[in-house]
């Protein structure tokens, strides 16, 4: 089988959304025969082939205020990728601007369509957006219009994945169907309580004594990073405590000069390296994060498996990420209900969490069983639209027959891990 994803939130920077491609790809190549295209907005039209891999750059204008994001709108472009490459499934990742490709390509070949929702852009996006702009009225008249706009678009895929019950049931009020709910993963070995160490620490600039507080990811207003720095400046003296803001955003200038202004907060770069990150991580005593639209959270996962507690709001995938035993969640834009849980966690329970954190991912989380159930989608979607069983080549994993349509129509529990449909 050939599967293609289509992304818009695609760069050298990205968080989750990469890491998520990244470990499909590394699955796709050590357990499966399976071919892969990846389309991805670029500054000029590339293609790169790396085996059963080809990764295509389409050029892209820059978004506005959202550097280093481009906005992928050559529908003809992708269409023609699409007609030469000719995959079975389409998941599209950021499907806001790309379903008129996918339907181009379906007036000619048959193939199944699948959309992930990544990222709840009615909600993180254009109603805050247009608020802060136009007023609350105007913001919340944007959120709606948005999310019509998305139902229209995600109720004509053949499926749509989510990563949180959150969301599922949102998508599920819209009445957007078939949702299926799906946990992601997380590097297990990578990401480890074991690589803490004293030294980056101390080049940190944490004192003997003092506690460092982490958040790794995108330095925008969605994330909330400035009322970050807000509940930290807040925190008692007594605790010694730095804060370490890791990533790279239109926030960036902004954070970087609270950082000269004050010394315990340090502001790191994006990295790449998931040794490097899982190492900064490791050697924190406390994850923390504000945004209130996560949709899966996969930086706080990563955080908890290399064994941090977790200081965030209530709202989103924290709901389900973060529980009594492994962190604290409070109200959102309240610096100091989130000021007032980092000293609660710090000065009460600290290694406990630590452990839970670790023990939770251990128990929930793998990429392994995210793309085994991921593919028998695929596989059931692709049989269903050909029409013959002989069409698709099944991968080298799982010891069980495939799931057939109806089973998987059969569940309408969003159970975690597993498949949950609600009916058209």
């Amino acid at each position: 089988m050939r599967i293609c994803d289509i992304v818009q939130a695609h760069t050298a920077s990205s968080g989750g959304i990469r890491t998520y491609l990244d470990a499909k790809i590394g699955y796709l190549k050590k357990r499966t025969d399976w071919e892969h295209v990846l389309i991805v907005p670029g500054k000029s039209d590339r293609v790169r082939r790396n085996g059963r891999t080809a990764v295509y750059e389409v050029a892209a204008p820059p978004v506005p205020f959202c550097a280093p994001y481009r906005m992928m709108v050559r529908q003809d472009k992708i269409a023609a990728i699409l007609a030469r490459e000719r995959p079975q499934v389409i998941e599209l990742g950021s499907p806001y601007f790309l379903p008129g490709a996918a339907r181009r390509h379906l007036r000619n070949h048959r193939c199944g369509v699948v959309g992930f929702y990544h990222t709840d852009v009615p909600d993180a996006y254009v109603r805050p957006f247009t608020g802060r702009v136009l007023g609350r009225r105007a913001g919340d008249l944007a959120g709606e219009l948005a999310s019509r706009w998305m139902r229209g678009i995600y109720r004509s895929f053949d499926a749509t994945v989510v990563p949180s019950l959150a969301v599922w049931k949102k998508l599920r009020t819209l009445g957007i169907a078939p949702v299926f709910y799906l946990n992601l993963g997380v590097d297990m070995e990578t990401f480890h309580p074991s690589r803490r160490s004293e030294e980056l620490r101390r080049s940190l600039g944490v004192a003997e004594g003092g506690r460092l507080l982490v958040y790794a990811g995108r330095f925008d207003l969605e994330k909330r990073v400035g009322l970050l720095v807000e509940s930290f400046e807040k925190l008692s003296a007594s605790l010694g405590a730095t804060l370490l803001l890791v990533g790279d955003g239109p926030l960036r200038d902004r954070l970087e000069e609270v950082a000269e202004r004050n010394p315990r907060v340090v502001v790191r770069s994006y990295t790449r390296s998931r040794e490097e990150l899982s190492g900064l991580l490791a050697s924190a005593d406390l994850y923390v994060t504000a945004g209130p639209s996560e949709t899966f959270g996969l930086s706080v996962l990563e955080a908890q498996a290399a064994g941090l507690p977790v200081v965030g709001v209530a709202a989103g995938a924290l709901l389900e990420r973060v529980t009594p035993e492994n962190g604290i969640l409070g109200p959102v834009d309240d610096s100091s209900a989130m000021a007032a849980n980092i000293e609660r966690v710090i000065a009460n329970g600290l290694a406990k969490r630590s452990a839970a954190a670790r023990e939770t991912v251990e128990r929930e989380y793998s990429w392994a069983a995210t793309f085994h159930r991921m593919f028998d989608l695929y596989e059931t979607i692709t049989r269903a639209k050909l029409g013959t069983a002989g069409a698709v080549q099944a991968h080298r994993r799982r010891p069980g027959p495939i799931r057939t349509w109806g089973r998987l129509a059969a569940r309408s529990r969003p159970v975690p891990v597993h498949f949950a449909r609600e009916g058209r």
